[in-house]
């Protein structure tokens, strides 16, 4: 896949998903690492948007101010966790309102900073042991996945938030 056919793809649905979610698309751009983080970002606050409003966007050190605010999903980007000596970032985490631990965390594979090298891949088995320690379920995502259908991918974190 080329850049430029990325390029256009990830305007063409940053465009999309603004018109529903509005300055929490800002905020998500600013905060993510990388187009996938930002698409798979968009998607979960725009699938959230049409499930009735009930996800927004927290960046991290807004946490506890807004955590009782609002609707009932709140998707943190890069957020931070100690789990024993192990400190770990997470590429989002989803809390509920009113709960102070994250409920579930998201991790967006792409193919530059996962599994290309051992040294990779032994990175992101001790971030799942310590997320696994902490009792936080993992939901993996792919490049390729988020890329070829974004919002697959949102309605299926909507899915396990839902059992």
């Amino acid at each position: 896949m080329s850049d430029d056919f990325e390029e256009r793809v990830f305007k063409g649905l940053y465009d999309d998903f603004t018109s529903y979610i509005g300055h929490d698309s800002y905020m998500l751009r600013r905060s993510c690492e990388s187009p996938i983080e930002i698409m798979l970002g968009l998607a979960i606050l725009s699938v959230g948007f049409m499930r009735g409003g009930d996800c927004h966007i927290v960046l991290m050190n807004f946490v506890s101010d807004r955590i009782l605010d609002g609707g009932s999903y709140y998707l943190v980007p890069q957020y931070n966790i100690t789990v024993g000596d192990d400190r770990c970032r997470s590429d989002f985490a989803i809390f509920e309102q009113g709960q102070p631990a994250p409920l579930m965390i998201i991790e967006c594979d792409g193919h530059d900073f996962h599994e290309r090298t051992k040294r990779q891949a032994a990175r992101d088995r001790r971030r799942d042991r310590a997320f696994q320690a902490a009792g936080l379920p993992i939901l993996r995502f792919t490049g390729s996945e988020i890329y070829a259908d974004p919002c697959e991918c949102a309605r299926e974190v909507f899915r396990m938030l839902d059992r």
